[in-house]
């Protein structure tokens, strides 16, 4: 009799484990909004890692420019690292509506609702295309941010930015999951 007892309490308490992680896990999540931080300084750091041609390229006098197309859940993020980026090259960031707009662009941020849109670009060059989530590169796009677990993982299309005549440094590519 007791040794039935004694295995209705280790099921119980084996029940009410497995009932209060499957509760608890989800909260041990990652919040959205420090995602999205990480995100957004991804962005800015990817100007520290890419050359595009001399006439093209940010330096100073030329800003370097960071454009998002549709909508993100950045809020001021972007914002507040442009102002706190370098005293030595001036950040400039926007929102834009078409991609009429992108000619102006260094990095063009692509939400997922607008991945289709991406062969619109073809024939523009010197643009590094940056979206989030699953499918950016099959789309089209060069460098894709993943939430992998906790991490953020990058990927790259070699193909995609040989296309737009941009190169990523070699520091870059060593930490990232590389397509040819």
């Amino acid at each position: 009799m007791m040794m039935v007892h004694a295995k209705k309490s280790k099921l119980f308490l084996i029940v009410i484990m497995v009932t209060f992680c499957t509760v608890i896990r989800p909260s041990l999540a990652i919040p959205q909004d420090k995602i999205d931080k990480v995100k957004a300084v991804f962005l800015f750091k990817f100007f520290d890692y890419t050359s595009w041609p001399d006439e093209n390229s940010p330096s100073l006098g030329r800003p370097a420019r960071l454009c998002v197309f549709g909508p993100h859940s950045f809020g001021s993020s972007l914002s507040y690292i442009a102002e706190k980026k370098s005293a030595s090259v001036i950040y400039d960031v926007s929102s834009i509506n078409n991609l009429y707009d992108v000619s102006h662009c260094h990095i063009v941020y692509f939400s997922p609702e607008n991945y289709s849109k991406l062969r619109e670009l073809d024939g523009q060059e010197h643009i590094l295309t940056v979206g989030d989530g699953r499918g950016f590169i099959e789309a089209g796009g060069a460098v894709e941010l993943r939430l992998v677990g906790e991490k953020i993982k990058i990927r790259v299309n070699l193909e995609n930015l040989k296309q737009q005549n941009i190169k990523l440094s070699a520091r870059l590519l060593d930490i990232a999951d590389v397509i040819r």
